[in-house]
């Protein structure tokens, strides 16, 4: 029986195991897949940057052109296969549509290119590439036969489009209808909302925390369950919530809080934006990690309001998926044929975009101001009146996630980067891709 093994962020694997499927997902990351037919061995590597400093390079060699190409290859050898025969082929390198606003990383483009020179001197020819463009990608290459298959965001055809953008509709009803849908999206549990409340600011009453999840014996048997799993890797077993907070420290135990108070909402697939199941917890938690890597970094606001933030800025997507989907062809229509991004298409057709949704549902819960204005503004931050932090930090974190593939939707390179955040954080390009770096380490440590 097939089994998929996932390539992630900076990763490499090789393999001569014919029921193996090697898959990864990409942005403007690069992917190489390489496979020998006659002695059936094959690898992939998912590719960052074009480079990067000396000790990322050394503890993270697969998520550098530079390295990756020959780290791939030498893998790939040493395990049997030769590379003057191999089938190769390569695939991702898109670009995020860019505001105009003169901000283009251009990392797609330089990854490719960088990417092609380190085959050039290696002296391996590409037989076979899905590159550039604005849509991310799903890479996979299948061992039992070296058939390599990449997948796009899915969209209409042109046909369909034509076809769906003729209709008529009205967006103020729908806009009504979803916001009041939007009022039944609650946690499973009863305490859920109440606890995440708790979990933001630095007055936190860790006791009452505890006696609230207490109440709800599924929570509490869920978050032991998380505290003691190889993510946080403790070297001993936690039997109650009092322990998890002595053993990871009250700021790891609230990240875990709000995890779980999420995971039941989050942990499924999303048709309309195209997200496998899955997908979206995994954008959502890995957006709170960089989120609050980037507000330790500039220390603009606290890292934990920052984590809470990234892990909310899609939940507008949520309720779009349960009482939008009938007129989401819209959306992808108008994408398609006026291109317009995926936020200005929802207004066009919602009435407003899931980011208008999420701070509905934020204020709902009675989660602070702060996290509703972040939530509101995470893909438009320049139309902020006064132009805060938080919003500006989930923006780009959300961002980094599009260009690394992380949880691929099809909307993920449509929403451009704003150049009044890059400005607002003092950000330069050096340091995002700095930021950008960091995102193997985030990753690999929580596998």
């Amino acid at each position: 029986m097939e089994e998929i093994q996932l390539v992630h962020i900076g990763d490499c694997r090789v393999t001569g195991d014919p029921d193996t499927i090697l898959e990864t997902c990409l942005g403007s990351c690069v992917g190489v897949a390489i496979y020998d037919a006659v002695r059936h061995i094959g690898g992939m590597c998912h590719i960052l940057l074009p480079d990067g400093p000396a000790e990322k390079k050394q503890t993270h060699p697969a998520a550098y052109a530079t390295t990756a190409i020959p780290f791939l290859l030498n893998a790939f050898e040493e395990l049997g296969g030769e590379r003057k025969t191999a089938t190769t082929a390569i695939a991702g390198g898109a670009s995020i549509m860019t505001k105009n606003t003169g901000t283009d990383l251009k990392i797609g483009q330089r990854n490719l290119l960088a990417v092609m020179e380190g085959l050039r001197q290696a002296d391996v020819k590409v037989s076979y590439q899905h590159v550039a463009g604005n849509l991310g990608r799903v890479m996979r290459l299948y061992m039992r036969n070296g058939q390599i298959h990449v997948r796009t965001s899915r969209m209409p055809t042109s046909e369909e489009a034509g076809r769906q953008i003729d209709e008529q509709w009205n967006a103020n009803t729908l806009r009504t209808s979803i916001l009041q849908n939007a009022e039944d999206l609650k946690p499973s549990s009863n305490v859920a909302i109440r606890a995440l409340q708790l979990t933001n600011g630095e007055d936190t009453n860790i006791s009452e925390l505890e006696q609230l999840i207490l109440q709800d014996q599924v929570l509490a048997a869920n978050m032991l369950k998380e505290a003691n799993s190889a993510y946080y890797g403790l070297s001993r077993q936690v039997h109650n919530l009092s322990q998890a907070v002595a053993y990871l420290g009250m700021r790891t135990f609230k990240k875990i809080v709000m995890d779980t108070c999420l995971a039941d909402i989050y942990d499924r697939r999303i048709t309309t934006y195209d997200m496998e199941e899955g997908a979206f917890f995994y954008h959502s938690v890995t957006c709170a990690r960089i989120s609050e890597a980037i507000a330790k970094v500039t220390g603009c606001t606290e890292p934990e309001t920052a984590y809470l933030a990234g892990l909310l800025h899609d939940i507008g997507k949520i309720v779009i998926e349960r009482y939008g989907m009938d007129m989401f062809t819209q959306v992808t229509s108008r994408v398609l044929l006026k291109n317009e991004s995926f936020v200005q298409a929802e207004k066009d057709v919602f009435g407003l975009d899931h980011a208008a949704i999420g701070q509905y549902i934020a204020h709902n819960w009675q989660l602070p101001a702060e996290l509703e204005e972040a939530i509101a503004f995470h893909h438009e931050p320049e139309n902020m009146n006064t132009i805060s932090p938080l919003p500006c930090i989930i923006h780009v974190a959300d961002h980094i996630c599009n260009i690394a593939g992380i949880g691929l939707s099809n909307d993920s390179m449509t929403n451009g980067l704003s150049q009044s955040a890059i400005t607002a954080l003092d950000l330069d390009e050096r340091a995002i891709e700095d930021i950008l770096a960091t995102v193997p380490r985030i990753i690999h440590t929580h596998l």
